[in-house]
């Protein structure tokens, strides 16, 4: 159904979303669905229109085109259906505002997290990887960083900044469980009017690159609204992200950031209730945020770890006209040993002109932006929000007079000048279906038993990664069912941990140890100690990272005996056993025959 201009503009002022124009029903009759096999590669041009039933995983390979027509709807038929773009390829979705590309599950399902969404490779830089990339198309550069983030993703970084990897332009990507990922993407690739709706991890997920974004949606997701690592240097303006009763970020930084660069944002609105924050460091980029408007989280920043903390402390965070509606407290409510006074230093930096709104102000303040039907994030006039500033500094999307606003923008083109969301006539809304996850947990150590704590420990399409205790016990959740493959990050130099995989089954946990192949740790004698503790009781302590077997006796008596140390754990510096001997006297220690250590029984009475 196709409404006249002046019928649109009339129907948009009253209301912000349509779903009547391309309901589940209205889709599916519209024509038969062709069929895409699993496996398909696409090499040359293919021109893809109508609809397109994915049958499994779709490969655009290195120097091909995938064009979707305006109106083309992609179904995934499942849970393996993805469309993946590689380095040097392109994807070129241009719907205009009423025709825009769809792509989700089939049969109009609703439910999140059935097919896995879209990836797209480029040549962008990385701030870390291998130094290996290929020549790039034009300048022939080469040896830059690259990476591979899974099986599924293929390389993706290089020396080309400008890259482009195709047009998504009025695009929704609907119950994905991994969203829209970008992973070195370069900054002219067109990222304009692209939503992500009902996803059931990450909504879009940005692994550095230059890439730009202008009107991005992301809405329910399953977790993090929107996420960045490995240095992407991008700015974004007029971004959107309501988070419906989840406790996870709305925003969301990794690690690997790039040394004093990062992305900076311009006309954000935050929407969303739940326990968790509106944005949350975790790595030691740059972050700048303009123009912010932040509704009803917990609150407003929370910092976690060492390089966020350094971050902040050297001035890299900045959030300046930026307004707080409805938000419980601006600083996390557990915050960071290391600097538990930083998050409130980034929001209260003296001429950032933070505004502080109390929920009381909240229902008025905006149209309708806590409502999952029909939401609108536009700030109501005469609701009291304060007026932003003109974003400086770069080649912005939005003519400056209309980016002079907290929060997302509204559309610049309305007939008579009206104050019309972008997002309305072509975006979908309402909470998606829930999908039963599950959790994987286990015990990281070394082939040699050496726990490992600290290291990051990825499901596929899980939620967020899970880190290693310094016993070496991890635990990852929101789990999405299947065979998953498991990587292991930030291991011990020398460690590593071959190809894994484990069977997640739904609203169950699922028990994965993994062990690293790490290289032998020669056994030093002088880091096996003995101490003599009270009574007959002695401790023995192995300071290697090999378990040791020794023996023990007690001088001048036939008592003897043999004890296993396990090995230490990479964050200790020692692991240890007790015993107890039923003879009073001198005990020596001997590793390999020798003695290693000897200790008088000092004839302390145990408390």
């Amino acid at each position: 159904m196709k409404l006249s201009a002046a019928v649109l503009a009339g129907w948009m002022v009253s209301s912000a979303w349509t779903t009547e124009a391309l309901s589940p029903a209205l889709r599916t009759a519209m024509v038969p669905a062709l069929d895409i096999p699993a496996g398909h590669l696409v090499v040359g041009h293919e021109i893809w229109e109508g609809r397109r039933r994915l049958l499994g995983a779709v490969r655009v390979a290195s120097g091909a085109r995938l064009t979707l027509a305006p109106g083309t709807i992609v179904e995934a038929a499942t849970t393996s259906g993805v469309i993946v773009i590689d380095r040097d390829a392109r994807l070129d979705a241009d719907g205009p505002g009423l025709d825009p590309v769809v792509m989700g599950c089939a049969d109009g399902g609703t439910s999140r997290g059935w097919w896995a969404g879209v990836v797209i490779n480029g040549d962008a830089p990385l701030a870390s990887g291998t130094p290996t990339s290929p020549a790039v198309r034009g300048t022939g550069a080469s040896g830059c960083f690259e990476m591979v983030a899974d099986g599924l993703t293929g390389a993706f970084g290089g020396c080309d900044a400008a890259d482009s990897s195709g047009v998504l332009r009025f695009v929704r990507i609907e119950h994905a469980s991994r969203g829209l990922e970008l992973n070195g993407v370069g900054n002219r690739t067109v990222v304009s009017h692209v939503q992500v709706h009902g996803s059931a991890t990450h909504g879009l997920t940005i692994r550095g690159g230059t890439v730009g974004l202008w009107r991005v949606l992301v809405t329910a997701p399953g977790g993090p609204g929107m996420t960045w690592r490995d240095g992407w240097i991008g700015i974004a303006q007029s971004i959107g992200v309501q988070r419906i009763a989840t406790d996870t970020a709305a925003l969301v930084d990794g690690l690997g950031a790039a040394a004093g660069a990062g992305p900076t944002f311009h006309n954000i609105s935050l929407f969303g209730t739940g326990t968790g924050p509106a944005i949350r460091f975790t790595g030691g980029g740059h972050f700048v945020l303009g123009n912010g408007l932040i509704a009803g989280m917990a609150s407003a920043l929370d910092l976690d770890g060492a390089p966020a903390c350094a971050a902040a402390a050297a001035g890299a965070l900045r959030v300046f006209e930026t307004t707080l509606l409805a938000v419980a407290r601006e600083d996390d409510a557990d915050p960071d040993v290391e600097c538990p006074t930083a998050e409130r230093d980034v929001l209260d930096r003296p001429g950032d002109h933070l505004q502080v709104m109390s929920s009381a102000s909240g229902p008025g303040a905006v149209v309708a932006g806590f409502a999952t039907t029909l939401p609108d994030f536009r700030p109501r006039t005469g609701g009291g929000i304060a007026p932003g500033v003109a974003p400086v500094g770069f080649s912005w999307f939005e003519p400056s007079s209309a980016a002079e606003q907290r929060g997302m923008t509204p559309a610049t083109n309305a007939p008579g000048g009206a104050s019309i969301p972008w997002f309305s006539g072509w975006t979908v809304d309402g909470a998606p279906g829930s999908v039963p996850f599950g959790t994987v947990t286990g015990m990281l150590a070394s082939s040699a038993g050496a726990a490992i704590g600290g290291a990051l420990i990825r499901v596929e399409q899980a939620d967020a990664p899970g880190v290693s205790a310094a016993n070496g016990s991890y635990t990852v959740g929101l789990a999405r069912p299947g065979t998953r493959a498991v990587t292991v990050e930030n291991l011990p130099a020398g460690c590593s941990v071959g190809p894994t995989t484990v069977s997640v089954s739904a609203n169950a946990t699922t028990i994965a140890d993994l062990v690293a192949t790490c290289a032998p740790a020669p056994i030093q004698p002088t880091a096996i100690r003995l101490t003599y503790i009270c009574g007959t009781t002695f401790r023995v302590r192995n300071g290697n990272l090999a378990p040791v077997i020794v023996t023990w006796d007690v001088a001048g008596t036939a008592e003897r005996g043999t004890l296993q140390v396990p090995a230490r754990a990479y964050s200790a510096l020692f692991s240890e056993v007790f015993f107890t001997t039923v003879a009073t006297g001198t005990v020596r220690l001997f590793f390999n025959g020798a003695q290693v250590d000897v200790k008088a029984n000092g004839g302390f009475v145990c408390p």
